[in-house]
C-alpha cells in the first residue's frame, strides 16, 4: 500500500512539474511603483522579469489574477507555464505604508497653534479615521495645506498630504476648534438655600460661546454660599445664583440687642424677613409690636441702632 503511495505522490509532482515548465507563479507578491512588471508575478523568466504588464492597485489595496489571467499573461509572453488547476492565483499588493492619526493630528495641531488656536479650545473633527497610505519607502513629512477658519462658527477645514509626494492624493480634514474656559460648575443638584461645600464643585472646560458675561471664575468665591434657587450640575453659575447663608429666618424669634458705649439692652422681638450676616431685617418687638430695622449679626441675634432704645 505504501508503495502505490508512493508512485502515485511521484506521479503528481512530476506532473506538476511538466505543467510548471520553466517559470513559476508567485503565490503572493508586493508591487513596488505604479506598474505591475512581469517578474512580480512569475518567477525565474530571466531578462522579461522587467517587462509591465499593467496598471499597478491603489496604494494599500490588492489585486487578485486568477488561472485564467494568469494564462494570458503567460501565453502573451511566451512563458512556458501552465495553470495545475482553475484555483491557481497570484495576489499582488501593492507596496506602501499608513500614516496614522497621531502624526496627522500633531502637523494639524501646529498649524491651529500657528493660528492662534492652541490649549484653549477643544478640538473636534468631523472624522476620527485620519489615514494615509503611501508608497514604501518614502519618508514621509506631513504638511497641512489650505487651511480655512470661520471664526464665528468655528469651524476649519485643510489638507494633509505628504511633502514632496505628488502620487499621494491629499486627506481632507474638516472639524470644529471650540474655544473652552475653565471655571467652577456644581457636581451635583443644589437646593434653593442650600450651603455650598467644597466637594459641590469642581472646574470644568466650557464652550466659551456659550459661557454667561458675568460667570463666576473662582471656586473660593462660590464655597459657603447659600442658593437663591435651584441649580443643576455641569453649568457655568453667576454670582446672582448664591447669597449668604440665611441664619435668621422669617417668623422666628430672635435677640434684639441695642449696645451703647455705657450699656447694653435687649429685648425679644419676631424676624419679620429672612436674614444673613450683615443683612438689614425687618424685626417687630414682641411687646411693643413696633416694628424696626436691625442687622444680622448671628444666628438668632440682630442689632438695632442705639435711636431705638425703647425697646418695650
Amino acid at each position: 500500500m505504501t508503495r502505490i503511495v508512493l508512485v502515485l505522490l511521484a506521479f503528481l509532482l512530476g506532473a506538476g512539474t511538466a505543467q510548471a515548465g520553466t517559470a513559476s507563479a508567485k503565490p503572493f507578491s508586493f508591487v513596488n511603483g505604479n506598474v505591475i512588471r512581469l517578474g512580480d508575478i512569475f518567477a525565474d523568466v530571466g531578462e522579461k522579469a522587467s517587462i509591465p504588464v499593467g496598471q499597478a492597485p491603489p496604494l494599500g489595496r490588492s489585486l487578485t489574477l486568477d488561472a485564467i489571467a494568469l494564462s494570458e499573461i503567460a501565453r502573451t509572453h511566451q512563458l512556458d507555464w501552465r495553470p495545475f488547476s482553475r484555483f491557481d492565483k497570484v495576489v499582488l499588493e501593492r507596496a506602501s505604508h499608513t500614516i496614522e492619526s497621531d502624526q496627522i493630528m500633531t502637523a494639524l495641531r501646529d498649524t491651529l497653534g500657528r493660528a492662534g488656536i492652541g490649549p484653549n479650545h477643544d478640538i473636534q473633527l468631523d472624522s476620527r479615521n485620519l489615514r494615509l497610505v503611501i508608497a514604501a519607502g518614502t519618508s514621509p513629512t506631513i504638511e497641512i495645506r489650505d487651511f480655512r477658519f470661520d471664526e464665528r462658527s468655528e469651524r476649519f477645514t485643510a489638507l494633509a498630504a505628504v511633502a514632496g509626494d505628488g502620487s499621494t492624493a491629499p486627506l481632507s480634514i474638516s472639524g470644529q476648534a471650540v474655544r473652552i474656559l475653565e471655571a467652577p460648575v456644581l457636581v451635583r443638584r443644589i437646593n434653593r438655600g442650600e450651603i455650598i461645600q467644597a466637594q459641590d464643585i469642581k472646574i470644568s472646560r466650557l464652550r466659551a460661546a456659550n459661557f454667561p458675561p458675568d460667570a463666576l471664575m473662582r471656586a473660593e468665591v462660590i464655597v459657603g454660599k447659600a442658593a437663591r434657587r435651584g441649580l443643576s450640575p455641569g453649568e457655568a453659575v453667576r454670582a446672582a445664583d448664591f447669597q449668604a447663608p440665611v441664619i435668621v429666618q422669617k417668623g422666628s424669634l430672635v435677640t434684639m440687642v441695642v449696645q451703647t458705649p455705657y450699656m447694653t439692652l435687649t429685648s425679644q422681638g419676631r424676624a419679620l424677613d429672612d436674614g444673613a450676616i450683615g443683612e438689614s431685617i425687618r424685626v417687630m418687638n414682641a411687646r411693643s409690636k413696633k416694628v424696626v430695622e436691625a442687622q444680622v449679626t448671628k444666628p438668632d441675634t440682630v442689632i438695632i441702632q442705639a435711636a431705638f432704645l425703647n425697646l418695650e
